[in-house]
């Protein structure tokens, strides 16, 4: 009986049926718009954030120790995972590296020689700007090209043009012969492209041993001659 009556009622005004399913209707389609629309906005609003955000606060840092003539492979693998994790969202990859240890010249015979290191970064041209000379070439003849922090030079007293022989601290027998061919400060020492790295942004690290340094070459000539102690990935 109640629900012939309500039929029989809902079929006695049909505009006002008509007008209750196309309110129903507009309010599901507005409903879905809705989502939709935050849907997008969260993807930008988070698209947004991340490009603008710190390296401290959306970062990955990845370190390994990578043999000579690894690390153009090993760098491959990392952006390719990373780019498979984040997907679409944006995502930048750069990377420093670091050798072992050299023994600056006229050192090799003391117990406690002050030391250096050759380094490499991708992007360093945004980074940093010469202040003397030029940067490096993948210069042959025996010779290795390099740029110097400005403040590194100051302490072992070199200049564009010197050539110094570096022995390798560790492994005796690797010898090599540097060519600076340029004077260079970070740009904003503070920023997440050079993790803090005081070596390159004062020109010495002094802990167990001094270092000064780093001897700054191209990231291919490093991959390809040096044992790499780091990597560092945005």
């Amino acid at each position: 009986m109640r629900g012939g009556l309500v039929v029989r009622r809902m079929g006695g005004d049909r505009a006002l049926l008509l007008a209750a399913c196309a309110t129903a209707l507009f309010t599901t389609t507005l409903l879905a718009a809705l989502v939709g629309y935050a849907g997008s906005v969260t993807r930008e609003g988070l698209r947004r954030t991340l490009a603008e955000a710190t390296f401290d606060s959306s970062g990955t840092r990845i370190a390994a120790h990578v043999p000579a003539g690894g690390f153009a492979a090993t760098k491959q693998r990392v952006e390719r995972s990373l780019r498979r994790i984040y997907r679409d969202v944006p995502l930048s990859v750069s990377a420093g590296m670091r050798s072992d240890s050299y023994t600056l010249p006229g050192q090799e015979r003391r117990d406690h020689p002050d030391l250096t290191a050759f380094a490499g970064y991708t992007g360093i041209e945004g980074h940093a700007r010469l202040a003397r000379g030029r940067r490096p070439r993948a210069a042959g003849g025996g010779e290795v090209e390099a740029t110097l922090p400005s403040a590194a030079a100051r302490w072992i007293r070199a200049g564009v043009g010197d050539v110094l022989t570096l022995r390798g601290r560790i492994d005796t027998d690797d010898v090599v012969r540097v060519r600076v061919v340029g004077l260079f400060d970070a740009t904003r020492p503070e920023e997440y492209f050079w993790q803090g790295d005081r070596l390159i942004t004062t020109g010495a690290e002094r802990l167990d041993y001094t270092t000064y340094g780093p001897f700054v070459v191209r990231p291919e000539v490093f991959a390809g001659r040096f044992t790499a102690t780091g990597a560092d990935v945005r």
